[in-house]
This record gives C-alpha cells, sequence and structure tokens, in this order.
C-alpha cells in the first residue's frame, strides 16, 4: 500500500474512494475512474467492473470483517467526515492507517461500512503483481543508476579537489615555516 491523497474535495466532486483505490492498488489516482456523484448503487458498480479488468472486484458490508480475524489486510472504511459530508479512509486492525484528505482528521466516530478489495480471477490479479514486480524492478535500477552517478559525481569532485586541497595543504606547511623562520629571527 502507498498512500495517495485526494485531489478534488467536497460534495459531489471529492475523490476520496478514489485516493483509497489508488492507495491499495499503488497506482496514480488519475487511472481510478471517479463516480461518487452518481448513486452509491451505480458507482460501485462501476469501480467492481473497473476493477475486474486486473482481476479485482469490491463489496462492502457494515462490519469489520477483519477485527477479530487472524490475519489482517488494508480495506476502505466509509462514514461521517469532521466536514459534514461523507468520507473514506485506509482501514487495518480496526484503525485508521491513511486518510486521504490531507487534514488527515479521519472519519467522526466509527466507520459505518467497510470496503474489501477481494480477488476475483487468480491469472488477472497475478498479472497486475506481476507488471507491479517489474515496475519496481525497473524503479529499482533507476535508483541504482542515479545513485551510481552519485558516486562518480563524488569521486570527480574528489579528484578535481584533491590537488586543490593539497596545493593549499602546501602553501599552509609554506607559510608556517616562512612565519617560524620569521619568528627565529626576531628571538636572535
Amino acid at each position: 500500500m502507498k498512500p495517495v491523497d485526494q485531489t478534488k474535495f467536497g460534495d459531489p466532486d471529492g475523490n476520496c474512494f478514489a485516493a483509497c483505490l489508488a492507495s491499495l492498488l499503488e497506482c496514480p489516482i488519475e487511472d481510478v475512474p471517479k463516480f461518487q456523484s452518481k448513486p452509491k448503487i451505480y458507482w460501485m458498480d462501476v469501480y467492481d467492473n473497473w476493477l475486474g479488468q486486473f482481476g479485482l472486484g469490491v463489496f462492502s458490508t457494515t462490519t469489520d470483517p477483519f477485527l477479530h480475524a487472524e490475519w489482517h489486510m488494508e480495506l476502505i472504511a466509509g462514514g461521517n467526515g469532521p466536514r459534514g459530508i461523507p468520507h473514506t479512509v485506509l482501514w487495518k486492525r480496526g484503525k485508521m492507517i491513511h486518510d486521504p484528505h490531507p487534514s488527515r482528521a479521519g472519519l467522526i466516530g466509527e466507520p459505518t461500512e467497510y470496503y474489501i478489495i477481494v480477488v476475483r480471477n487468480v491469472a488477472s490479479a497475478f498479472s497486475l503483481m506481476s507488471w507491479r514486480m517489474t515496475e519496481q524492478r525497473e524503479q529499482d535500477k533507476r535508483i541504482a543508476e542515479l545513485e551510481d552517478s552519485l558516486n562518480v559525481i563524488d569521486k570527480d569532485r574528489e579528484s578535481y579537489y584533491a590537488p586543490v586541497i593539497a596545493e593549499k595543504d602546501r602553501r599552509i606547511a609554506e607559510l608556517e615555516h616562512e612565519a617560524e623562520v620569521v619568528v627565529k629571527e626576531k628571538e636572535a
């Protein structure tokens, strides 16, 4: 899960649910459709169909299905938001783990609904995970290349400054020697 913040606010334009889905799927919020302005039955079907391309689906319940379970997973929790309109956040083990709104204020009281992302088609879901792993490997490779470039820059910097520092040290030693000679001459 990579936290994604919502980019639109208020009712009916807010995209907190889309931000929660983007967080769970680790994708840009722009890739997630936003349909909350339609009746709930409509947008839940749209999200369910959209998730179908990844072998996933969504269903909702009014109780936290993982609160007392042996294993836990992230899910989307909905309820009353502090701004007087419905709001959704990411939830795990009976606690909020991410509020996509910049205020991070969460929900007022306990969630009234939970949205669980489920696997419907293992092959499609595996394809999504495989794509994510490939993307992560490419990202790791880019980071390693950048680190290598920084190491080269550091080595170039060291090789550039080494003669300058050596010259400075030589000049300081020379001046200290001259100062010693002058002090000895004055003492004599």
